[in-house]
């Protein structure tokens, strides 16, 4: 008898939900195994997808993210011996919560024991996806592989990504855990190889979120519409990625106040999916200004609305590119180096005076703006990629022939 492969998907964030989409849907029965409270519900896709739903039981302990908000708290306090019991309470808790999960999802698995498993994580080597997997090696099964999956391409070079690096950041061999680790770009392929992540676990494959035929399956099956209040007016979406991640407040906030100052101009900011800090930051400091709004749904739907994009360094240049959008990009914001894959399609302007300019001729001149369009491959070339590097069994005729 034939065993069935049966792919599960374990999502922490709405941002993992969104980078798995195409493989989900690629999959025959998924199930998928939310490590998370936040509410998935939201995300256009998860009504109209086919899969089997693993809930884990909180019970009465604290969950995972309001453990991580303790121990960023604590690094406030200024009493080093408070702060370390404080973080050694914090892990503690985590380890009891992890365990708590780990044990859920074993004993929800308890009737696939027929079947060959692939699991698939995100980038992440925490301490719930540690003991998760710890617990399912001991899983018994007719097969069992274990993967990680990036959240989408590799929007910078440099490996100090945060205020908070003063070292350059090396990658942990802690993701030896998974049997194979995916890659999507040359630059995380080379920074998981320079942190140790044996080469033989390394696979580098182009995302199927990257492609034409996804994006126009996307459009037609998931899209909302936005409301447009005022369609005489340039309609430009600013992407953000967190503030903390090199971008100069200052810098941005200035920028800010150009396009305000500017004829004719509305402003549709995207927060970054984890920038919530950054988000109440932001409508303080714009707080009366009616020209500026803000999308917490799919980008897909922001990048559709506007007729130019101001992006931060972010993989959602790409969505910007699939959808023929002129790109606009200021690397005197950040002190993050810009992926040169990116700098091709992107129109830079190196100082404030040279945006000043573009910006107060925009309305004229919007249909001058270059556009560099990718070459992406086909959705089924890369599928098929996939399948035979990993020895997958997915199928795209779903994706396909409905556009």
């Amino acid at each position: 008898m034939t065993s069935i492969v049966k792919n599960i998907f374990f999502i922490r964030h709405e941002i993992d939900l969104d980078s798995f989409l195409p493989l989900i849907l690629c999959s025959y029965k998924p199930v998928i195994c939310c490590l998370t409270n936040s509410d998935l519900t939201k995300h256009p896709a998860w009504k109209n997808v086919n899969f089997f739903n693993i809930n884990i039981p909180r019970g009465n302990l604290i969950d995972y993210y309001k453990v991580k908000l303790l121990v960023l708290s604590s690094k406030l306090i200024h009493k080093f011996k408070l702060n370390l019991l404080l973080k050694s309470f914090c892990d503690k808790v985590l380890l009891v919560e992890a365990k708590h999960t780990a044990n859920c999802v074993y004993l929800s698995m308890h009737n696939l024991n027929e079947h060959k498993l692939n699991i698939f994580f995100d980038h992440s080597v925490s301490i719930i996806n540690q003991i998760i997997i710890e617990k399912l090696k001991t899983f018994k099964c007719a097969g069992l592989h274990i993967f990680s999956l990036p959240h989408g391409f590799c929007a910078i070079t440099n490996s100090m990504t945060s205020f908070s690096s003063n070292k350059p950041e090396v990658i942990p061999k802690t993701y030896n855990i998974y049997d194979k680790v995916i890659t999507s770009d040359q630059v995380q392929y080379e920074n998981f190889l320079n942190g140790g992540v044996a080469k033989n676990k390394l696979v580098l494959l182009e995302s199927l979120k990257y492609t034409r035929e996804w994006a126009d399956y996307f459009d037609f099956n998931f899209s909302n519409k936005l409301h447009n209040r005022n369609k005489s007016k340039v309609k430009i979406l600013i992407i953000m990625t967190k503030f903390n991640a090199n971008i100069s407040k200052n810098e941005f906030f200035r920028t800010m106040k150009i396009i305000l100052n500017a004829h004719n101009i509305e402003i549709l900011i995207k927060p970054h999916p984890r920038g919530s800090y950054d988000l109440i930051l932001m409508k303080r400091h714009f707080k009366g200004f009616s020209q500026v709004r803000y999308h917490q749904g799919h980008i897909h739907d922001a990048i559709k609305y506007s007729d130019i994009v101001l992006s931060l360094p972010s993989s959602a240049i790409i969505d910007a590119n699939l959808d023929h959008k002129p790109i606009l990009y200021l690397p005197y914001l950040t002190s993050s180096t810009l992926n040169p894959y990116l700098t091709r399609v992107v129109n830079i302007f190196n100082n404030p005076n040279e945006f000043y300019i573009i910006i107060n001729s925009l309305e004229d001149n919007l249909n001058n703006i270059s556009i560099v369009n990718l070459n992406f491959n086909k959705f089924d070339e890369i599928l098929e990629n996939w399948n035979a590097s990993l020895l997958l069994n997915l199928r795209s005729n779903n994706i396909i022939k409905k556009k």
